[in-house]
């Protein structure tokens, strides 16, 4: 399988790269990135969904949640909020700037 050959891939790449250019920035940059876009599905899912986000918050229901939520699971994404934690710290700190 190709995908069996993934690290020799790599492997060769950085050596490439090494002997033309001398410099691994742009690649681990770039190997960053994938490593993120390999994350399996079901990490993308907020820590917190709209029922905890509105219990944390104090909101009623409403849109003000989903953009919570979606803002949420960008700095997920992003590697900002790693934890229920820092999770529930960054939806309070949302809200609060959101609701005035």
């Amino acid at each position: 399988k190709a995908l069996d050959e993934y690290p020799r891939l790599i492997a060769m790449a950085r050596a490439d790269l090494q002997a033309r250019e001398g410099s691994y920035t742009s690649f681990n940059h770039n190997m960053k990135y994938l490593e993120r876009a390999e994350t399996p599905e079901q990490m993308l899912e907020p820590l917190l969904n709209g029922n905890e986000i509105m219990s944390e918050t104090r909101l009623a229901p409403g849109p003000l949640v989903g953009v919570i939520r979606d803002a949420l699971l960008q700095a997920q994404i992003a590697g900002e909020v790693t934890d229920l934690e820092s999770a529930v710290a960054f939806v309070r700190e949302y809200a609060r700037k959101s609701v005035g």
